[in-house]
């Protein structure tokens, strides 16, 4: 399947790393928020412009779709609107990734290296686990949440809508992490974190 990633910084990066291993899907290029003014590549794979030419890509046997980008509200209007124009929203896994058998995993998700997914785990559209994460026995995800680096979740856990759980952090067991909201860097969660309004667009566009 030919792939287009949808954005052009770290995680887009992160991305065409663990694509370039999987033989099943062949990257096209990235398309960006504005064309770039001069030629520019990832990994070898070049920028093609910004969200004008999907369409065409579409048209031209370019199906497959992921969306790099690290803010959650962007990722999932980018998601959606990728998934109604008739792209089909991929997984990308990277090799080292320990995934259980029984894990649900639904679409548009990315796993970094060394990730662990154990027995039981949930997994909504559009998420992000960055390297080293790990997310143990029983714990509920949700759509459109970011997890960092060497983040660990507690058994039994739940990770709401678009909640962000930032690098180092850990989350005690049974806990719920509410609907928009943050856990910060290194922060240890030992009690229930409450749903939030709709956040402005965060600084973490990559």
């Amino acid at each position: 399947m030919k792939i287009v990633i949808l954005g052009a910084g770290s995680l887009a990066h992160l991305v065409a790393s663990i694509l370039s291993d999987d033989h099943n899907l062949s990257i096209v290029g990235f398309v960006d928020v504005e064309k770039p003014s001069v030629e520019r590549r990832i990994l070898g794979f070049p920028v093609i412009g910004d969200h004008s030419v999907l369409p065409s890509l579409l048209e031209e046997g370019t199906n497959g779709a992921i969306v790099a980008v690290g803010d959650n509200n962007l990722r999932e209007q980018r998601f959606y609107a990728l998934q109604n124009m008739g792209f089909e929203m991929v997984n990308v896994i990277h090799r080292t990734a320990l995934i259980a058998s029984d894990v649900l995993l639904k679409s548009g998700t990315i796993i970094a290296e060394g990730c662990i997914l154990s027995a039981g785990v949930s997994v909504g559209n559009n998420v992000v686990f960055e390297a080293g994460a790990v997310i143990s026995v029983n714990v509920d995800v949700g759509e459109n949440v970011y997890v960092g680096p060497g983040v660990c979740v507690a058994g039994a856990c739940t990770l709401k809508r678009n909640c962000r759980i930032e690098a180092g952090a850990s989350v005690a067991p049974s806990v719920v992490v509410g609907k928009n909201a943050v856990a910060a860097p290194g922060a240890a969660v030992l009690q229930d974190l409450p749903d939030l309004p709709v956040a402005e667009l965060t600084q973490h566009p990559s």
